[in-house]
């Protein structure tokens, strides 16, 4: 199915800021990589309560996913979307006075209410800002939200540590989401509150969207993929740090820059897409390369130049997934007011792998003593990443 924009143009002002809202949430998500090592010299936690302080932010989409999506279908996007921008300021603001890691991890978990409403509500705005020949444009532009926002922030916050320490750096991300939210209101409404479920129950709408399997593929297929995505990216500063020698700056950078190769698959999906590409087949090769990738990040009979390549191209070739999964969320939603559902089912699955991987590679690699068991981890679920992908290809044949 396709959605049916109101727009007999592209407003690009529009997906702009829509856009530049996800990117300002995924800031919160790449400051704290390059935090950890003064989270943890300062408020005294070791590795595991680190993988959580790294993955609790997705724990409300983990467990609330659909619900927001839901509730976004039924207030307005719009609505959600300014909602979700506040949430996230008020959580930076108050987070940066934390004195333990139990209070860090409570603001991250609030910060994930405010992110995954940024996240649900911004695609259905989108696609209802873009014309039919624009959207996969688009849904590639909005699948770099992620990387841009965590690779920004990533380069920019160890000079923020270093001048305002964390504290600061959770104001600067506080100040930035209010700068965000206070564009989109002066932007104004522009017609693009997506149409709403309002007159169905609730359980309807659930029980309509669990019928179909469309949104449980989209779902396992974003789950396994950012499972892997964020095992790796979200240890590699520490790992840097504590395991190669590398100091903390040239860490961040060095992470960063391997963030910002995500954008690269991101931008190629759409253009791929355009010219005959199956979406299915784009999600199974970007997780194909990603598993065969990550045998080289862990093998340590590699250099480190030849580990740290294969880090850029399983996060390059890693970009195509995301942005074919926003890209198939219309073709698989059971209609066009149930897209944010829809989405947020999939951001449900795609931030229960977020919140399992760091953590799960942690105990792993304390219980092995070494991080090399890393790889087989990564294969076995980027390989279920690809199986998910080749049942979504066969689900939408059959739609057809």
């Amino acid at each position: 199915m396709s959605t049916s924009p109101i727009a007999s143009r592209t407003l690009w002002p529009d997906v702009w800021l829509f856009t530049l809202a996800g990117i300002v949430a995924a800031f919160h998500i790449g400051k704290v990589p390059p935090a950890l090592p003064a989270l943890r010299a300062e408020l005294d936690f070791g590795l595991a309560a680190a993988g959580w302080v790294l993955s609790t932010i997705n724990l409300i989409g983990m467990t609330m996913g659909m619900v927001a999506g839901l509730l976004s279908d039924r207030i307005g996007a719009r609505r959600a979307l300014l909602g979700g921008l506040a949430v996230l300021a008020l959580a930076d603001f108050v987070g940066s006075f934390a004195s333990s890691v139990t209070a860090i991890l409570l603001g991250r978990f609030i910060e994930g209410v405010g992110l995954f409403a940024v996240v649900v509500s911004a695609p259905p705005l989108i696609l209802r800002a873009t014309t039919t020949n624009d959207q996969k444009l688009t849904m590639g532009l909005w699948g770099c939200y992620m990387p841009a926002g965590t690779a920004v922030m990533m380069l920019v916050a160890p000079s923020l540590l270093h001048a305002v320490g964390w504290r600061g750096l959770w104001i600067a991300n506080g100040g930035l989401a209010l700068l965000c939210l206070l564009a989109l209101v002066w932007r104004g409404e522009r017609r693009l509150g997506f149409a709403r479920a309002a007159h169905r129950p609730l359980w309807h709408s659930v029980r309509e969207t669990f019928a179909r399997p469309g949104p449980l593929l989209l779902a396992a297929s974003f789950g396994t993929y950012a499972f892997a995505y964020l095992a790796l990216t979200g240890f590699l500063p520490t790992y840097m740090v504590e395991q190669r020698g590398v100091d903390a700056a040239t860490a961040g950078l060095l992470t960063a820059a391997v963030v910002a190769a995500n954008i690269i698959g991101n931008l190629a999906s759409g253009p791929l897409q355009a010219r005959g590409a199956s979406r299915w087949l784009l999600i199974a090769a970007a997780a194909a390369s990603m598993a065969l990738c990550s045998l080289a990040v862990f093998d340590e009979a590699n250099s480190d130049l030849r580990r740290y390549l294969a880090c850029l191209i399983f996060s390059a070739a890693g970009g195509m997934a995301p942005a074919a999964l926003f890209a198939s969320v219309p073709h698989n939603a059971p209609r066009a007011s149930l897209i944010a559902t829809t989405s947020g089912l999939m951001m449900q699955g795609s931030n229960t792998g977020s919140t399992l991987g760091p953590p799960i590679l942690a105990l792993l690699v304390t219980w092995t003593g070494g991080w090399q068991a890393g790889a087989w981890l990564l294969c076995g679920m980027l390989g279920l990443c690809v199986i998910a992908a080749f049942a979504l290809g066969r689900n939408e044949r059959r739609r057809r």
